[in-house]
């Protein structure tokens, strides 16, 4: 779901980074933008993009987080979606109305609609997140309402209990 890499610099320090990836079997121009490489499945060819600018990924990521599912890795973890009490998604959401934010920022943003807003971190850092955890408090403990509320959140919890911050959904 979301790859992790491992960037080792010349001063000895290590820096992890996610960038979730999709396969789409269009080579679309307007797809190109977002494109790592040309791919090949079988008989598929396509590329590979940037998920986020995929409304059928967002669309997958909302539902793992509704449903509250766990999802095991190959690398013993697990995927830990989770919603606060503000997650509501009784009405369908169109796809169409599924933006990739185009602006520069340290994450990557996906408009939903004019109700919703997610962040896939591309810089991972382990341990609780700063926004994650005030974003929670702010709304399912101080009921605090002019901040955007913290709807949901993707983490990852390795096999020895550290968490890793991997998006966070939010009220717009």
């Amino acid at each position: 779901l979301l790859p992790a890499f491992r960037i080792e610099m010349k001063s000895g320090a290590v820096h992890h980074y996610s960038m979730p990836l999709a396969f789409e079997e269009s080579e679309d121009e307007a797809l190109l933008p977002y494109a790592v490489a040309h791919v090949r499945q079988g008989r598929k060819t396509g590329l590979a993009i940037g998920a986020a600018s995929s409304p059928d990924f967002i669309l997958a990521v909302l539902a793992a987080m509704g449903e509250e599912r766990r999802l095991t890795t190959v690398a013993g973890g697990s995927l830990c979606c989770r919603t606060t009490s503000d997650f509501d998604l009784r009405s369908a959401i169109d796809p169409s109305g599924i933006q990739r934010i185009a602006a520069e920022q340290s994450n990557t943003s996906v408009l939903i609609g004019e109700e919703m807003v997610v962040k896939f971190y591309r810089r991972l850092r382990s341990g609780p997140h700063p926004e994650i955890e005030v974003g929670r408090f702010l709304t399912e403990v101080a009921g605090f309402r002019n901040a955007p509320a913290t709807l949901g959140t993707i983490e990852y919890e390795a096999p020895d209990g550290t968490i890793v911050a991997l998006a966070l959904l939010q009220s717009f």
